[in-house]
């Protein structure tokens, strides 16, 4: 399956609808987060993780110290070594995961490395030439870290064997040797590497110090030796972040020179145990440690922030962090000492209810909420079904609410409210289930009703789905149950059928050519409203939502068919989008683009968040 939803968050359908508002962000030194809790109760193999990875496919990989998870969203598929099997896992002690360049999973394990590929579903293992053999043997050592280089290259940082590079192709790695006063040395620990941003490869070598490979000696050299017991390393710019046992330094690759991190605040951090450090997109830092959480440094500005367990507003599970990982949507994924995995959503949301209140007048007037309106002046108003419409004064939090009422004829006509709309001349309009159309009066408070009457049968059509004014300032109105296209007539000041032969109409929209397109409840129709024509285009699925987002895409929503990319120049679907692919539900009801370019899609089944670029659902289910 493609990547999706990494977790179902509380969206109900019915019982009141719901504000989207952020979490959290960096403001304080320390910080009020809640994190998600992934552990040995939802599948994870061991509640101590110690590497985290991404793969091309979007799945999430836990290294543990007992067996290697693989994490689709939704629950774990674990691997562990197999007795007298060596087409499985070498060993369950996982120390780090990475990808090379033909999408096989690397793992390193505290016994060698196993090689995954997805195809095959098989484990194979690695192999290297010792320095100045021929004869490769089977790696067998404590792995530290795996790298991969733009050109392919697999490193591999060992625990006794020092430095190993597989070239790209070769079914071998090569033992590189360290040059220590002018002896070549085999055996040394490489406790952790990274590569710069000009492919240089820095090492942290134990007892010894900062290193660096060679690429012209292909050898390993120390450059640097004032800090021997460094337990991970970051790139920034032109420096390196060092995790030590004694606090966090900074070591400047141009003047060669090492000193201790200062934060803004003055913070030198000497007393930490530093076990991580992860750079994200944004440039901050994160530095896990030994007992006293997770550290967040701004490598711009120099300010600090902290999440510690124990702290109020924070449920950290564990102050003893091995790994710290971003993903693709920027979540982070922070892997403990006996407590789990922790998880962090930048666009994590808490879904505010608002509903209605039996003894308060104040408040929404019936829980089915079944349409929206914004007006001009941020006011929103809210149709439903069965009890009228509720207009929410958000800046005063005041709800005004209306419905029908039989004793007063000059009331809503129909309690199930479908559409609402305010159109050029700031007229309200409001389509029912039943009752036709209204035209509300805001001052007085009174609904004047406009019938929909077919005037070739007779036929009253109460039922109108959508209403909709285009560019040119016509306000339209889409029936069901077998009733037509209306268009309202100013002059006349009546709806009249625009089109005998178009019926069951359930939404309307206007593409940026000033084409009308409809959707019923098999087809999607292009109309041509100068010349009275249009083009029908079978579904066979209603048509419940049209868009066209910014870049010009054509998106279709239908009722159990999913998400439809549509190529109007050629009138086919170009690709369609399912629950295979990670939507929440093939029904969407709903498509609304926010401004980065993310379509929401409201569905039978909760809510996705759709990333047109990458293809990815991030989905928001009933908790």
């Amino acid at each position: 399956m493609r990547y999706c939803a990494f977790f179902r968050k509380g969206v109900r359908m019915k019982g009141g609808f719901f504000m989207v508002f952020a979490l959290w962000v960096f403001t304080a030194k320390s910080q009020s987060t809640n994190l998600k809790y992934l552990g040995i109760e939802k599948g994870l193999s061991n509640n101590s993780v110690r590497a985290i990875y991404q793969d091309h496919n979007g799945f999430l990989w836990f290294g543990t110290y007992d067996g290697l998870n693989r994490y689709d969203g939704y629950e774990f598929t674990v691997f562990r070594n197999k007795l007298d099997d060596s087409t499985s896992l070498p060993y369950n002690y996982i120390n780090t995961i990475t990808e090379d360049k033909q999408q096989n999973l690397w793992v390193g394990t505290g016994q060698g490395i196993g090689i995954y590929n997805s195809l095959s579903a098989k484990w194979q293992a690695a192999y290297f030439f010792r320095y100045g053999r021929t004869v490769k043997e089977k790696l067998s050592d404590n792995i530290n870290q795996i790298e991969t280089d733009a050109a392919g290259n697999v490193l591999i940082g060992t625990a006794n064997n020092g430095l190993l590079i597989r070239p790209n192709g070769k079914d071998a790695a090569v033992q590189v040797p360290f040059n220590r006063n002018g002896q070549d040395v085999t055996a040394y620990h490489v406790q952790a590497m990274k590569m710069d941003r000009k492919e240089r490869v820095w090492l942290l070598v134990e007892e010894v110090g900062l290193c660096v490979y060679d690429e012209q000696t292909r050898k390993v050299r120390v450059v640097n030796a004032a800090q021997r017991s460094i337990q991970c390393l970051q790139v920034v710019n032109d420096q390196l972040w060092l995790g030590t046992k004694n606090g966090l330094f900074v070591y400047d690759i141009a003047s060669n020179k090492t000193s201790r991190l200062q934060t803004k605040k003055g913070t030198k951090l000497a007393s930490l145990n530093i076990t991580s450090l992860y750079l994200d997109k944004q440039q901050k830092m994160w530095i896990g440690t030994e007992g006293d959480g997770v550290l967040i440094v701004n490598t711009v500005t120099g300010d600090l922030a902290s999440i510690q367990p124990g702290s109020e507003g924070t449920n950290m599970t564990s102050g003893s962090v091995n790994v710290i990982f971003e993903d693709r949507e920027t979540r982070k994924w922070i892997g403990t000492l006996k407590g789990g995995i922790n998880i962090i959503d930048p666009e994590e949301t808490k879904f505010q209810t608002i509903a209605h209140g039996q003894r308060n007048p104040n408040s929404l007037v019936n829980d089915f909420v079944y349409s929206f309106y914004e007006d001009r002046d941020r006011n929103l108003w809210i149709g439903t079904d069965g009890g009228g419409f509720s207009i929410w004064n958000r800046k005063k939090n005041k709800f005004t609410n209306y419905w029908h009422d039989e004793k007063l004829p000059q009331s809503l006509s129909n309690n199930a409210v479908t559409g609402i709309l305010q159109d050029h001349l700031n007229n309200t309009w409001i389509a029912t289930f039943g009752g036709g159309i209204n035209k509300f009066n805001q001052t007085t408070g009174q609904f004047e009703h406009y019938p929909c009457i077919n005037d070739r049968t007779g036929e009253v059509d109460k039922i109108v789905m959508v209403l909709y004014e285009d560019r040119e300032k016509q306000l339209w109105a889409g029936t069901f149950s077998n009733g037509k296209l209306y268009r309202f007539n100013r002059a006349g000041n009546r709806f009249e059928v625009f089109d005998q032969n178009l019926a069951n109409l359930l939404t309307i929209a206007e593409d940026r050519n000033g084409e009308l397109w409809l959707g019923n409840t098999s087809q999607l129709i292009r109309l041509d409203k100068q010349q009275k024509r249009h083009q029908v285009f079978a579904f066979n699925k209603p048509v419940r939502a049209i868009h066209e987002d910014k870049i010009g895409n054509f998106w279709v929503g239908t009722e159990g068919g999913g998400l439809i990319l549509f190529d109007r120049k050629e009138g086919k679907i170009k690709r369609r989008f399912s629950v295979e692919n990670g939507l929440c539900n093939n029904s969407i009801l709903k498509i609304l683009e926010d401004d980065n370019g993310q379509l929401w899609l409201s569905t039978f089944n909760g809510l996705s968040k759709f990333n047109p670029g990458e293809n990815t659902f991030k989905n928001y289910y009933q908790s």
